[in-house]
């Protein structure tokens, strides 16, 4: 199942995962990660962090707060 979504004139296609039933409300339990063609899709990879500095899960980038590069 595909979903098309149109977000200020350009397309993000989202396929549904199969989700396992479980008591708790806000836990989201999945057997696959989110591959677009041959490539693991990162923007529904969630964000590991403490305020500071944080990560895709299987990702090679680094976010850190404060951190700017150029002239300002």
């Amino acid at each position: 199942m595909l979903f098309l979504f149109v977000l200020s004139s350009f397309f993000v296609i989202i396929r549904t995962v199969q989700n396992y039933q479980t008591d708790f409300t806000t836990i989201f339990t999945t057997n696959r990660l989110p591959w677009n063609g041959s490539v693991l899709d990162y923007r529904m990879m969630p964000y590991v962090g403490n305020g500071h500095v944080a990560t895709v899960v299987f990702s090679d980038f680094i976010y850190m707060n404060g951190l700017y590069n150029g002239d300002n």
